[in-house]
């Protein structure tokens, strides 16, 4: 088609999982545009209730669905309008589909949009012959329905954006309600579910799993750890569990744990904790740090070595609820006798140094990996 609106439209969402109210979008998309950037977010996170599928399984999804129903619609689409779409042998549409991972940046807002930016440019490089020379007209597409879309708002080099109405028929489930039945092992006939073939017959397949097992579980005591704390009884005004956090580097290398119980278990933390009533925050952080590692350095010393303070409070960093974390940076000396000694006690599977250069953030409870790197500079 020659009479596009755009040469490219980018789309950004989770796809938790993948369902018809992100395949409007897309097709509506591939209405107005030569291209669509799907960029999958929180594409480097562990497994979660809230990100329980990893980025390959969700890539996955969107295209399967777009071989499998999308062109089809796509199609009948370009029929009706008396459109010329061309396809290759392999059924898709010349390659207008374009599926990327997106990090997560957490408290980093200007790494998150430079890795957009750099992401998008990277696959207008990949496609187009002088690009720079020639730039192609790119543009936002989404539904303006909640937080989840507030990158429809910036990005001004990308001065208008695409907003698509949500469906209003009886497919439209929002991703949230989708995993809320899912994990509470709800009743649910998929063959006669309204999301698309290909996300049915993957969370058919995926019940079956040790990982669908273990999320459901935490999800469960997710959702007892809400009422425990009184969060179900005051809709928008959730009480704030306070907790700590240290965040304690030396030579090169942070102190982490190995999270004995839910939820989390099994996964890299820092050592922290909730606050006790008779303590201030400082007090706790010290005696959590001691509680989960037996950390051989004098708490006077560790006292002494801090460097930074910071509370982080992103709305949505825990399935629990409103769960601040008070951070403390700790940089200690450098000891010709090497790192002290540690050893993983109280909630804690086991504690040991970790050189910050192999810090993976698909291995990090919540956003431990990103308070990590806000608090020792790293992007």
């Amino acid at each position: 088609m020659s009479d596009y609106k755009y040469d490219y439209l980018v789309f950004i969402g989770r796809f938790q999982p993948f369902h018809y109210g992100h395949a409007s979008v897309i097709l509506e998309g591939l209405k107005r545009a030569r291209h669509v950037i799907v960029l999958i977010g929180s594409a480097d996170s562990a497994r979660t209730w809230r990100n329980p599928f990893t980025f390959d399984e969700r890539a996955k999804l969107v295209h399967d669905w777009f071989n499998m129903e999308g062109i089809n619609e796509h199609f009948q689409w370009a029929n009706q309008k008396g459109a010329r779409v061309e396809a290759d042998a392999c059924g898709t549409t010349n390659g207008r589909l374009v599926i990327l991972p997106l990090n997560d940046y957490t408290y980093q807002d200007n790494e998150w949009m430079q890795a957009v930016q750099t992401t998008v440019d990277s696959a207008i490089r990949a496609k187009e012959r002088g690009w720079k020379d020639y730039p192609p007209k790119v543009g936002l597409i989404g539904h303006s329905k909640d937080h989840t879309s507030y990158y429809l708002s910036i990005f001004p080099q990308w001065k208008n954006h695409v907003d698509v109405p949500a469906f209003t028929d009886r497919r439209h489930w929002s991703a949230t309600e989708i995993r809320e039945a899912y994990f509470l092992g709800k009743s649910i006939d998929f063959d006669e579910d309204p999301r698309p073939k290909t996300t049915r017959t993957f969370l058919k397949e995926f019940y079956e799993t040790e990982e669908y097992t273990k999320l459901k579980e935490e999800h469960e005591y997710v959702i007892q750890y809400r009422i425990d704390h009184e969060f179900v009884n005051a809709p928008g005004h959730e009480p704030a569990i306070q907790c700590v956090d240290g965040v304690i580097v030396q030579a090169g290398h942070i102190l982490l744990i190995e999270r004995g119980k839910m939820p989390g278990e099994g996964l890299w933390a820092l050592p922290g904790g909730h606050i006790d009533p008779n303590e201030t925050i400082r007090q706790a952080v010290l005696r959590e740090v001691w509680e989960e590692t037996k950390l051989k350095v004098p708490p006077k010393i560790l006292d002494r070595n801090v460097k930074k303070f910071w509370v982080f409070d992103d709305p949505h960093r825990s399935a629990r609820g409103r769960v601040y974390s008070n951070c403390f940076y700790i940089q200690l000396d450098p000891d010709p006798n090497g790192l002290p000694k540690v050893k993983g006690r109280s909630d804690a599977k086991r504690a040991w140094w970790e050189p910050l250069g192999n810090l993976d953030p698909k291995m990090f409870f919540e956003d431990h990996y990103h308070i990590i790197k806000k608090m020792t500079g790293g992007t």
